[in-house]
């Protein structure tokens, strides 16, 4: 069944329900519950609706009675001008990607000139002067006779309120009172386009000089007592450091860090907090930390992030003060793109198989077991030729090492067969032939013990053959993926020089470096997807490939559901495509479908608050999304949660009867008749997380099956 189809039965049951955000342009008539019939915006609303200015709020609402934030203002005018091209913008606290193209427009054409130089303050409101001024701009700054309302004594505002008023855009308040600082709602704006639309006076403002009003003011002040602060202010990815809030309204905050989401948690009751995060793999240089309640930005501060430092358990002194003097040629090796050394190739010995201590018995509902394993943290799952396997980081005389382990009873007890030595697998990726492994060995050299980027590979996950990736394409390379696209491998993750996207064939390994962190990359039947983030226009990515090597932008309009959201997992499904992860606005999991991986879809489903599905599968003939529920307010613990679905649209979270609790995922298979999660879960308050195998048998046979 193709999405269009499915996407449509949903809306039947669910009539109020729609589908694409704020920013996408209107494909339907759409009837907002909130908007009555006999409103006095109803027909403007109406007009936006059939010009592709609004498909209302995220929830399907179009909320008339909302104050309207300059963030929307702009992409609201910006569509009524046609969606003009812009250069990029100067403000540093615009982080909503679908805000960027149009207040980069209002910029560069002399409508706004900000609330500061380097500001625009997207989330604060509009007042009704400020919106004069706007509209006034917008429709080329007309002359008109003055007007005659006692209460506008600010010279900016004195054209754009006198041209309102003989416009009929706005008779005011009341005969003498405009009310130039009252927050314009969502109802009136639709009203005040509608009917500067009809003035005929629209027209694509070319950029002119600076407006002469300095001091215009087109939001409320920003609370000065709101702010946070980071400590230290110039860390390194990886690098743990405190973040203090204060005069926050109580409740829960989003504290993001670049474009990555850091923590979520909840002020107290005097509006304070004091959180410990880590810093996440952002690219190095000055970024914004941003606290965001309720979808909108309320506090930022800047610090500057530094490169994560290399890692190794015997790293010398001596090798640091090396790459340290590296650092100096890195825009080279940024350029550089083939390795220029040959890799080096090691067969490692089989090992006989090892089975682990028994573990004790599992733990069973209806439609879950968990069970504790004691071979180590489980980092991937496969199957291969009908059975499980998993990498695993095992503690083997006091260092760490790359094992590869089988279930010998469907995940109660595990043999390790075999040790890929000192190091740590980061990606694995497995077909009916062979599987192919990403990460990384420990090796000693003259400067002393330090690690190396490797690629294995194995026809049958026992006996395994280490190939070295050197030359400065792999320097200090870390690994989130790795699939296979025909002939052809692609891995991602960051390098010395940043993120970055892999790609070998039978001619070598290329890399480019990618402007901002890769969030998923999937081999499907439409061709080869990738999801992430352009760090430095703030916004999503999304990239399609035929063959792994030649990447092209999807240009569709749909992908710009995508600039607010992190995606983590990408399936086929029922012959399209379903996606997943987590909408960093809203704070939620979300789910969007595709029939093509051209044009997207959001799934109407509303999942709860302080969600993520970072994982899904498909098994008997649904779909299965696995991820974590933040457990209660102010709790930086999680929960596994699972949910399922037959039409991607409507999704329903299984009972767990507790098995979840303090739980977290690592990764997912389909094995059988149920679905694998590997992950640990915390038993005791001050204890550290212990591995754990969970097994979901809501798509399969009864748990008794097994």
């Amino acid at each position: 069944m193709g999405f269009t189809r499915v996407v449509r039965r949903g809306m039947s049951i669910v009539p109020s329900v729609v589908f694409l955000l704020l920013s996408m342009p209107a494909v339907a008539q759409v009837t907002f519950d909130d908007v009555p019939e006999d409103a006095y915006y109803a027909r403007a609303v109406d007009w936006m609706l059939d010009e592709g200015l609004t498909t209302g709020s995220a929830d399907g609402r179009f909320r008339p009675d909302d104050a309207v934030t300059r963030g929307e203002t702009a992409v609201f005018l910006w569509r009524l001008a046609g969606q003009p091209d812009a250069p990029v913008h100067r403000f540093t606290d615009v982080t909503v990607g679908w805000q960027d193209d149009a207040i980069a427009w209002m910029a560069d054409a002399g409508i706004t000139q900000g609330s500061t130089p380097t500001t625009f303050d997207p989330d604060g409101t509009v007042s009704r002067g400020a919106l004069a001024v706007f509209l006034w701009r917008l429709a080329g700054r007309p002359d008109a006779p003055p007007h005659a309302f006692d209460d506008v004594d600010d010279p900016a505002l004195e054209s754009a309120v006198s041209w309102i008023a003989a416009s009929g855009i706005s008779s005011g308040l009341a005969p003498a009172e405009f009310g130039p600082g009252v927050a314009v709602i969502r109802g009136q704006l639709a009203v005040f386009l509608q009917r500067l639309s009809e003035t005929g006076l629209v027209a694509r403002v070319e950029p002119g000089p600076e407006p002469e009003a300095t001091s215009e003011t087109v939001a409320e002040p920003v609370d000065v007592a709101t702010a946070i602060a980071v400590e230290p202010s110039s860390p390194r990815v990886g690098e743990r450091v405190t973040v203090v809030g204060s005069g926050f309204a109580p409740g829960g905050v989003m504290l993001t860090i670049g474009d990555e989401v850091a923590d979520v948690f909840a002020a107290d009751s005097n509006g304070g907090f004091r959180v410990e995060v880590v810093i996440p793999a952002v690219e190095a240089g000055n970024r914004i930390v941003a606290a965001v309640a309720d979808g909108a930005v309320v506090a930022s501060t800047e610090i500057e992030v530094r490169p994560q430092a290399p890692t190794s358990y015997l790293l010398p002194v001596a090798f640091l003060v090396a790459a340290l003097a590296a650092v100096g040629s890195w825009w080279w090796r940024q350029r550089q793109t083939e390795s220029d050394a040959e890799p080096d190739v090691e067969t490692i010995p089989d090992v006989e198989a090892v089975p682990t201590k028994t573990t004790v018995a599992a733990e069973t509902s209806d439609l879950f077991s968990v069970t504790p394993v004691a071979a180590g943290t489980l980092d991937t799952l496969a199957v291969f030729n009908g059975s499980l396997w998993a990498s695993a980081t095992v503690d083997f005389d006091d260092v760490d090492h790359a094992m590869v382990l089988t279930t010998l009873d469907r995940g109660r007890e595990w043999a390790v067969v075999a040790d890929l030595g000192p190091g740590h697998i980061d990606a694995i990726s497995v077909s009916q032939r062979d599987a192919i492994a990403f990460g990384s060995r420990l090796v000693v050299e003259e400067l002393g013990a330090m690690r190396k980027a490797t690629m294995w590979h194995s026809n049958d996950l026992k006996s395994w053959m280490a190939i070295g990736l050197p030359g400065v394409a792999f320097s200090e390379a870390s690994f989130d993926g790795v699939v296979g696209v025909g002939a052809t491998l692609v891995a991602y993750g960051r390098n010395s020089s940043g993120p970055a996207l892999w790609v070998g064939s039978e001619r070598g390994w290329s890399s480019r470096p990618m402007p901002g962190p890769i969030d998923t990359v999937a081999s499907t039947a439409h061709g080869a997807v990738l999801f992430g983030r352009n760090s430095e226009q703030r916004q999503g990515i999304a990239l399609l490939s035929r063959d792994g090597a030649d990447w092209q932008p999807n240009k569709h309009p749909s992908t710009a559901l995508f600039g607010s959201a992190t995606v983590l997992s990408v399936v086929d499904f029922q012959g399209g495509l379903v996606a997943a992860g987590y909408d960093n606005l809203r704070g939620t999991a979300a789910v969007w479908v595709s029939d093509d991986a051209i044009q997207w879809h959001r799934s109407p489903m509303e999942f709860p608050d302080d969600t993520g599905i970072e994982h899904l599968a498909v098994a008997e003939g649904a779909i299965v999304a696995v991820g974590t529920i933040r457990s209660a307010t102010g709790s930086r613990k999680t929960s596994i949660g699972v949910w399922t679905s037959v039409d991607a649209v409507e999704w329903d979270l299984a009972d767990d009867d507790g098995l979840g609790v303090d739980g977290r995922v690592n990764a997912v298979a389909f094995d059988g008749p149920s679905v694998v999660i590997a992950g640990a879960r915390t038993l005791e308050a001050e204890a550290p997380p212990a591995s754990a195998v969970w097994r979901f048998f809501g798509v399969g046979l009864p748990a008794s099956a097994t």
